[in-house]
């Protein structure tokens, strides 16, 4: 398996905050106390890194969180689920 590159690693990265803001924003989580979004990486191989987004509402009241896995293709840092 190749490591990835730092090229790469700074792909992912702006990939990802792009991800969690628009998750943020479109699931309205904005308007909730402890609303949150996130996306990490938590594999990869030599064609696809694999991301966990989740997003939810953690507070002292409610405890929602839900969660799904996306790729992104090494070649052409295309997104899909």
């Amino acid at each position: 398996m190749k490591k990835l590159t730092d090229k790469e690693l700074e792909k992912i990265k702006k990939i990802c905050e792009d991800i969690e803001e628009k998750v943020y924003l479109d699931g309205g989580w904005k308007h909730h106390s402890g609303g949150f979004a996130t996306c990490d990486m938590f594999n990869y191989d030599d064609d696809f890194v694999d991301l966990k987004v989740k997003e939810g509402i953690v507070n002292d009241v409610e405890d929602r969180v839900y969660s799904r896995q996306l790729k992104i293709d090494r070649k052409t840092m295309e997104v899909s689920e």
